[in-house]
């Protein structure tokens, strides 16, 4: 990952928000953070990322950030930022993802090592 790049960064739950933050920030990476999809879209009102990264499932909800990520696809100026998705539930809502195109690397399944989320971030933006 290049110093600099922006990332948006989707994710409910607290400490597991804070630690990415943190870990991404300290790798360089220029980070706005959000708990809830709300937010998200509300950051990405004055902020153009580089990559979004985001918990599929926020809290009991495992359809919300899938159509969120619909919205974006249709948004012209947002249609080509790639999309790391990171699920606890990856059985449940493959089926999901694999409907909607997002290739396979696009998916990292919970419980991940900081190195392994810094090693798909590269292959997701080497994709794009």
């Amino acid at each position: 990952m290049k110093e600099g790049t922006k990332i948006l960064l989707l994710e409910d739950n607290p400490i597991h928000r804070e630690v990415l933050f943190d870990g991404l920030e300290d790798a360089g990476a220029t980070v706005r953070k959000a708990e809830s999809v709300v937010e998200a879209r509300s950051a990405l009102m004055s902020f153009v990322p580089d990559l979004l990264l985001f918990d599929i499932v926020l809290g009991d909800n495992r359809a919300e950030v899938l159509q969120f990520v619909d919205e974006l696809r249709r948004r012209e100026r947002l249609r080509d930022v790639p999309v790391l998705l990171v699920t606890a539930y990856l059985e449940e809502v493959s089926q999901e993802v694999l409907l909607r195109g997002i290739p396979e690397t696009a998916v990292l399944a919970k419980p991940f090592t900081f190195d392994d989320l810094m090693k798909r971030i590269a292959t997701v933006l080497k994709e794009r």
